[in-house]
């Protein structure tokens, strides 16, 4: 069985904290799934008509949240998909519910240190975020990597670490462990009726 045989139509949700790799991941599983991609963060862009930057200082982080479970609520009823949702999206259990209902959760995870030397190399290209402490968001990922994993653990079906695995590697990873796990999950329901019939 090859990786992208044997996994069902449900969502294929990739959480984690930003820089771990999400989109890049996400849009690799599209290609190789023949899925949608969705990208949580452009939805909430497209609806509020700017960045998340200007968002953010124009409205608050409050709002932005209200927006990202609007957005969740709403991509989390389709299926066939590949879900990159934002950093802190896990924090509402409400969102985790949404996202559960209809798709596996994958959690990137990589040390803070390592998401910080990302950062630091993806904030010369990209417009800085503002940081959700008040404090410069390169000094902060140590601490919100640590408020934010056991949520993380929580949620999540499957941890992979990016630390030091190729986007290629990642998704291998992901589309061979859900066809692996799949594949005893039909094991069980077949063995489970075939002992029913027997029974009865």
């Amino acid at each position: 069985m090859s990786q992208t045989q044997g996994i069902d139509h449900r969502n294929i949700v990739l959480i984690g904290h930003r820089c771990s790799g999400k989109s890049s991941v996400g849009r690799q599983l599209a290609q190789k799934l023949k899925r949608q991609f969705v990208d949580t963060d452009t939805c909430i862009e497209k609806r509020a008509r700017c960045t998340i930057e200007a968002l953010v200082l124009r409205h608050g982080w409050d709002h932005f949240r209200t927006l990202e479970a609007q957005v969740i609520r709403e991509i989390s009823t389709g299926c066939d998909r590949i879900i990159a949702t934002g950093g802190g999206a896990v924090m509402e259990e409400a969102n985790v519910k949404h996202l559960r209902k209809t798709g596996w959760i994958i959690w990137l995870q990589a040390d803070a240190a390592v998401l910080k030397g990302r950062m630091a190399k993806d904030r010369n290209s990209k417009p800085c975020r503002p940081p959700l402490t008040g404090t410069d968001p390169l000094d902060e990922i140590a601490d919100l990597v640590r408020e934010r994993t056991p949520f993380y653990e929580k949620a999540s079906d499957l941890t992979v670490d990016t630390t030091h695995r190729s986007v290629e590697d990642i998704s291998g990873l992901i589309t061979d462990h859900l066809a692996r796990l799949l594949g005893e999950r039909d094991s069980w329901i077949w063995a489970a009726a075939h002992w029913e019939r027997c029974s009865g």
